[in-house]
């Protein structure tokens, strides 16, 4: 029962997001690393929708549970801390996430003074009629190990060389497509190594292998007709020897 009610810090969540691995709930692994963004809107995402709950200290106020709605005026930022003896170890910086407020308020409305903003607020108080501005902070951040481990981690597929060399070729086809001009290989390959930077010919094996997967027809782009003329010609002869 301990095991599955076990709380773990939000970079130890967003570092099991990115691995996947139960060891980022182990030693200061989850620190290491720089947190990647899109791990971070997952947790983020998880917490607006009450995927995943939460408890933190608001303004160094004593830990209570985080609703789902508080996380709208709040945004996520990653920010970097060198570690007692890391240079001489030769060891890099560790990595932490800090919960600030999007809005800043005066001084004397907060109680951690902690995250200053570039911003000034109004003071009628300030004899020049404002005084820095200062971000609410959620500190202590703690969740459910077993409810991190249940969210569903969707990735874009990875885009291989050919698969951006098709659509490449596609974007230029359509291009050509649109404003009626001729769009011949040799010109395709031409606006290939400009946009590139390649040194493609029209015999090249990477070009000709995503020539085959996309939707370049040739001339002005048009779509391939469904029978080309030499089919034409052997039907229509065809069709004459029936008779």
């Amino acid at each position: 029962m301990a095991k599955q009610t076990r709380q773990i810090t939000i970079e130890q969540a967003i570092a099991f997001v990115t691995s996947r691995s139960a060891a980022a709930f182990t030693g200061d692994v989850a620190y290491r690393q720089r947190p990647r963004p899109d791990s971070i809107a997952t947790i983020f995402d998880a917490l607006k929708r009450e995927l995943i709950r939460a408890t933190g200290s608001v303004d160094a106020d004593p830990e209570r549970p985080i609703l789902a709605g508080e996380w709208a005026n709040y945004v996520l930022e990653v920010e970097s801390r060198r570690q007692f003896g890391a240079m001489r170890a030769g060891g890099g910086p560790h990595w932490y996430i800090r919960i600030r407020s999007t809005r800043c308020f005066q001084a004397s409305a907060l109680k951690d003074h902690s995250c200053r903003s570039n911003s000034f607020v109004h003071n009628a108080l300030s004899p020049t009629g404002v005084s820095p501005g200062f971000h609410r902070v959620i500190s202590g951040v703690r969740m459910i190990e077993r409810e991190v481990r249940r969210l569903r981690v969707r990735r874009p597929p990875n885009r291989t060389a050919k698969s951006k060399l098709v659509e490449t070729i596609n974007g230029l086809a359509e291009a050509a497509r649109q404003n009626g001009q001729q769009l011949t290989k040799q010109k395709l390959v031409n606006e290939l190594n400009r946009k590139l930077g390649c040194s493609f010919t029209t015999r090249s094996r990477p070009f000709c292998a995503a020539l085959k997967s996309s939707e370049w027809s040739g001339a002005r782009g048009r779509p391939p007709s469904p029978r080309s003329d030499y089919s034409k010609k052997l039907g229509v002869a065809s069709k004459k020897n029936d008779a």
